[in-house]
């Protein structure tokens, strides 16, 4: 069975800027892919110098692809996220918004945020385990 194209009306034609919204298939059941989305308008236009504004609108963009395709925000499963000029400020709006959307299924998701913030555990070789005999 083929892949199935879909691309909301709203906010932004893809296809002129080279991708679609959402991808879905039936390999492994029914998945379905979503691509990047960023605070933009109808036009592409970024929506705002300010990062709270572009995570807010990032993620009603991401909403209105998972909406088209029948699903909701607990149907999510993962979440990637690229922040420009990371710092743990942004981190936190970043935080923030995906703990409010996503409450009751927070525990069950997963998400990466490029580059992480290191963890003490995963930073310092000294508190790594040590290698399999």
């Amino acid at each position: 069975m083929p892949s199935t194209i879909l691309n909301p009306p709203e906010p932004i034609d893809p296809t002129a800027l080279g991708f679609s919204h959402t991808v879905s298939t039936p390999v492994g059941g029914a998945l379905v892919f979503i691509a990047g989305q960023y605070g933009c308008d109808h036009t592409g236009q970024t929506t705002s110098p300010g990062v709270t504004t572009q995570v807010e609108r990032s993620f009603a963009i991401l909403l209105i692809a998972v909406h088209a395709v029948g699903l909701g925000a607990g149907d999510v499963v993962h979440i990637r996220s690229y922040i420009v000029d990371h710092e743990p400020d942004k981190l936190e709006i970043l935080v923030g918004a995906l703990r409010r959307i996503w409450a009751i299924a927070a525990r069950r998701r997963l998400w990466s945020a490029w580059p992480l913030s290191p963890c003490p555990a995963c930073s310092s070789k000294s508190r790594r385990s040590p290698p399999a005999p």
